[in-house]
C-alpha cells in the first residue's frame, strides 16, 4: 500500500455539541487524539485541518501533529478543508475524514486505500474519501459539495457491507450521540474503570494442554456449553452500552464455534475498537476471513518451537499448522501475540530457542506464569516458574522495559519489554510474582453464560441472556458491587477454578 496522509477535519461549528468536537473528552482523551490513536498505523503523515488561528493554537497545544489553518474564511465548509488538505499533504495520496466520523475503522480505510482509481469513496458518501494531489486542478473558487466533486471526477464507488454501512453512518453531532455510541462507563466498588470483556463462547477444545486440562477433555466434539449467537449478540450490546471498548473471544477453542465470524462482525458493528481472538491456532485455515469480519488482534498459543515438546504439552500433532497460521497472520500485518506458559519441567530449558525464533518477527511474545487450579495443584508446584527468571534472560539478550504505549487499546496486565534491534516485543503476565489486580479493567462471561467478576472468583453469577440488552446491562451494573479487590492466590485460594476450559484465562 502506497504512502498516504490522513487529514482530519476539525473546523466544523459544532453548534449542537456545544463545544469543539475534536476537543471533546471521551474517556479522558480528546476525540481528535482518539481518532489518531485508532488510525495512525495506516499513515505516514497526519494533518489536522482547522478553520481559525484561535483553533489552530488550541490543537497545537494538544497534539504533536501538524495543524493547518484553512484560510478560506469559511468555518463550516468541508470543501475548503479538502482543498487545504490536498495543498499541504506531503504525499500524493490523501485520506480526508471528519473528526467525528468515529465509526470509520482501519479495515474500512484499508479497503478504501486499496481501491483504484482515485478519488474513491463508499456508496456515494463524501467521507471517508481518498484523493490525489493532482485533483487540486479541479478546484474552483465557488464552493461545491464534496459529493458533487466526486461525481464530476468519476470516482471509484465502493460497496459497503451492512456492518460497514452502519459504521459509516456514525457521526457525533450531539452529547446524546456520544453517550449512545460510547456507552455509559462503569467502575467497580474499588474505583477501577472497566472496559475490557473476555467472552468465552464455547467450552469445546481440540487440544489437551497439560496446564489447562490435566486429563484432557474427552468428548469435546459433543460438549454442550456453547453460547448461541443471540446470547453473544445480547452480551456484546450490553457491555458496549456500559462503555466497554475491547472484547476478546476465548474458549475452549473459539474457532470451533460455528458463529465466530458473525460474532466478530457484530462486535465491529457495535463499535468495539479492539476485537481480539485467543486461539490454539490448529483449526483456523484462513486469517483473511477473520480480518474481513473485523478482527484487530490475534493471540496464538505456542509454548515451544520444538514439535516433540509441543506434542507433550498439548497432546496435539498440529504444530506445523500453528506455525503456518502465525506466518499467515504476520503476512496480513495483523497484530499478533504469542502466548507462552512457562513450565519448569517441560519448556523452560527451551525458552532461549523461542526467543531466538521470535527475534526477527514483528509480534509480541508473552510469557505467562502458570496459574494454579483445583485439578492440578501437584502439577503447579512442580512446574511453576517466576517470570523474574525469564526477565533476567531477556535482559541478557538486550531487552529492556518498554516506555512505548499501546495507543488506544485498554491497558492489560503485561509488563512490556523492547529491544533496540528487534521488531519483537516481549510481554510478561505475572499473576503470582507481580500481582496486577489494582489495574484490573476486565470482566469475564463464561461459555455457560455466567458473569465471572474475577478469574479466581468463588462463584459465577447467572445472567438473563434471554432478556433485552438493556435488562442485561442493568443486571451487570448491579452485580459489579460484588467484584473483589483482588485474588488471594498467594494464600492458596483458587476460587472455584477446576480448569480453564470455559473461562478463557
Amino acid at each position: 500500500m502506497d504512502k498516504a496522509t490522513l487529514a482530519l477535519l476539525v473546523g466544523g461549528r459544532s453548534e449542537r455539541m456545544g463545544q469543539d468536537k475534536g476537543l471533546l473528552p471521551v474517556r479522558g482523551k480528546p476525540l481528535v487524539l482518539r481518532q489518531i490513536s485508532r488510525l495512525k498505523p495506516l499513515f505516514q503523515n497526519i494533518l489536522i485541518i482547522c478553520s481559525s488561528l484561535e483553533q489552530k493554537k488550541q490543537y497545537e497545544k494538544l497534539s504533536e501533529y501538524r495543524v493547518i489553518c484553512d484560510d478560506s474564511g469559511n468555518d463550516h465548509a468541508a470543501y475548503y478543508g479538502l482543498i487545504c488538505a490536498l495543498k499541504n499533504s506531503p504525499t500524493q495520496k490523501v485520506v480526508v475524514l471528519p473528526v467525528d466520523a468515529i465509526g470509520v475503522d482501519v479495515a474500512l480505510l484499508k479497503k478504501l486505500l486499496s481501491s483504484h482509481p482515485f478519488p474513491a469513496a463508499y456508496d456515494g458518501t463524501p467521507f471517508p474519501s481518498v484523493w490525489l494531489k493532482e485533483h487540486l486542478h479541479h478546484w474552483t473558487a465557488d464552493e461545491r459539495s464534496i459529493l458533487n466533486l466526486l461525481k464530476e471526477l468519476s470516482f471509484t464507488e465502493l460497496k459497503s457491507t451492512a456492518c460497514e454501512d452502519k459504521l459509516l453512518k456514525v457521526n457525533l453531532n450531539t452529547p446524546e450521540d456520544v453517550r449512545a455510541y460510547f456507552g455509559e462507563p462503569v467502575q467497580d466498588a474499588w474505583g477501577r474503570q472497566l472496559n475490557y470483556l473476555r467472552l468465552s463462547i464455547t467450552e469445546n477444545c481440540n487440544m489437551a494442554c497439560r496446564y489447562c486440562l490435566p486429563q484432557g477433555f474427552p468428548g469435546w466434539e459433543s460438549a454442550k456449553a456453547l453460547l448461541s449467537f443471540e446470547g453473544i449478540s445480547n452480551i456484546l450490546q450490553a457491555f458496549r452500552s456500559l462503555g466497554f471498548e475491547k472484547v476478546r473471544f476465548t474458549g475452549g477453542e473459539p474457532s470451533l464455534h460455528p458463529n465466530l465470524l458473525p460474532a466478530i462482525t457484530e462486535a465491529r458493528s457495535l463499535g468495539y475498537e479492539t476485537i481480539s481472538l485467543t486461539t490454539n491456532g490448529s483449526y483456523i485455515r484462513n486469517c483473511s476471513s477473520l480480518v474481513e469480519a473485523g478482527l484487530t488482534h490475534i493471540n496464538i498459543s505456542l509454548d515451544t518451537i520444538h514439535e516433540r515438546t509441543f506434542f507433550k504439552i498439548t497432546g496435539n500433532k498440529h504444530f506445523s499448522k500453528v506455525l503456518a497460521l502465525i506466518d499467515q497472520a504476520l503476512e496480513l500485518k495483523m497484530n499478533v501475540r504469542i502466548n507462552t506458559v512457562v513450565l519448569r519441567t517441560q519448556n523452560f530449558h527451551e525458552i532461549s530457542d523461542l526467543l531466538e525464533w521470535a527475534k526477527q518477527r514483528p509480534l509480541t511474545l508473552r510469557f505467562i506464569e502458570l496459574m494454579p487450579t483445583n485439578l492440578h495443584q501437584a502439577y503447579f508446584k512442580e512446574n511453576w516458574v517466576s517470570n523474574e527468571e525469564v526477565q533476567r534472560m531477556a535482559r541478557s539478550l538486550g531487552y529492556e522495559p518498554s516506555s512505548k504505549l499501546d495507543g488506544l487499546e485498554p491497558a492489560g496486565p503485561a509488563l512490556l519489554y523492547d529491544h533496540p534491534q528487534s521488531p519483537c516485543r516481549l510481554g510478561f503476565i505475572s499473576p503470582l510474582s507481580c500481582n496486577f489486580c489494582s489495574r484490573c479493567n476486565r470482566l469475564r462471561v463464561t461459555a455457560q453464560g455466567k458473569l465471572r467478576l474475577c478469574l479466581f472468583s468463588e462463584n459465577d453469577l447467572a445472567l438473563p441472556l434471554q432478556e433485552s440488552p438493556e435488562v442485561l446491562a442493568k443486571t451487570i451494573r448491579a452485580l459489579l458491587v460484588e467484584k473483589q479487590e483482588g485474588h488471594i492466590l498467594a494464600q492458596g485460594h483458587m476460587g472455584n477454578v477446576a480448569h480453564f476450559r470455559g473461562i478463557g484465562g
